[in-house]
């Protein structure tokens, strides 16, 4: 690949995956941990939709398709992975030792509150679970996270419930999941080369919008977004019962549907006059070529 297909390709991941990374990052879910899934999901699209007519898909083929090398393809089944000690994110393993530990809960099997200092005591805990992170920056984390708050002792006290995601977040990680699914089934559809058959993708796009005006387009997208899926749903099923009347059906099915989202993305603010200047005249651009 030449350098500048490389850099597009590189300016374009970084666009998809930022917002990605920072869900994770607000979850403490460490990069060594997407890492581990991204190497399964290489495997798993290599051997599933790379094979060659005819031919058994092998290690072999797979290593060449992905990079990666065949250790880690044949170690890698389609069972789920454990989870490795070393991946989990340190602020997850200070919290678990934390539980676990006899030496940091009480008789109860109960976190114990833990002074800052001594042998047992919070920063102890961290140097054991931190690796290469300065404690005091461990500390930090931990307290502006609310992981930990301090009693009237002056001891630390572990947080109810830290770093494990709520059923409401999980539910919620569920329905993105499917929905980005579905949307990069469009995008991988229409950049094929010679599609003759591109699936429906369009953007609406304003840059420099008054927040003034935002709730008043919030309330026009919720409701007439609502009334064409509604229209949408109804115009779908006429159809597909109309197709089932009268034809002789193959059974060969698909999954169907329509998607619609409202964003909003904050600007970010301009140093001085000619940065806004040079800023309108590339936006002007942008927008003519959308």
């Amino acid at each position: 690949m030449n350098s500048h297909f490389c850099d597009s390709i590189h300016r374009s991941l970084q666009k998809i995956l930022a917002p990605l990374v920072r869900i994770l990052l607000r979850r403490r879910i460490p990069y060594s941990a997407v890492a581990d899934v991204l190497k399964k999901v290489y495997i798993q699209q290599a051997a599933e939709h790379f094979t060659l007519p005819n031919k058994k898909m092998t290690t072999a083929r797979i290593s060449i398709l992905t990079g990666l090398n065949r250790h880690d393809i044949a170690k890698i089944s389609d069972n789920e992975m454990p989870v490795d000690e070393q991946h989990v994110s340190r602020a997850g393993r200070i919290i678990r030792m934390w539980i676990r530990d006899p030496n940091y809960s009480d008789d109860q099997g109960n976190p114990r509150a833990l002074p800052e200092e001594g042998e047992i005591s919070l920063m102890a805990l961290i140097k054991k679970c931190a690796g290469d992170v300065p404690p005091k920056s461990m500390l930090e984390e931990l307290i502006t996270t609310s992981t930990i708050t301090m009693n009237q002792q002056g001891h630390f006290k572990l947080t109810s419930g830290a770093f494990i995601p709520s059923d409401d977040f999980a539910a919620k990680m569920e329905v993105a999941a499917k929905a980005i699914n579905e949307l990069l089934h469009v995008i991988e559809n229409n950049t094929q080369i010679h599609q003759s058959t591109p699936h429906f993708q369009r953007t609406l796009r304003y840059g420099k919008v008054p927040v003034e005006a935002l709730e008043a387009l919030r309330q026009w997208q919720s409701f007439h977004g609502q009334l064409m899926l509604e229209r949408a749903d109804a115009a779908f099923v006429d159809q597909i019962k109309e197709t089932k009347d009268r034809n002789e059906l193959s059974g060969k099915t698909s999954r169907v549907g329509l998607g619609m989202y409202y964003f909003e993305i904050p600007n970010e603010p301009l140093e001085n006059s000619n940065s806004k200047s040079q800023t309108s005249k590339n936006e002007k651009k942008n927008h003519d070529r959308n």
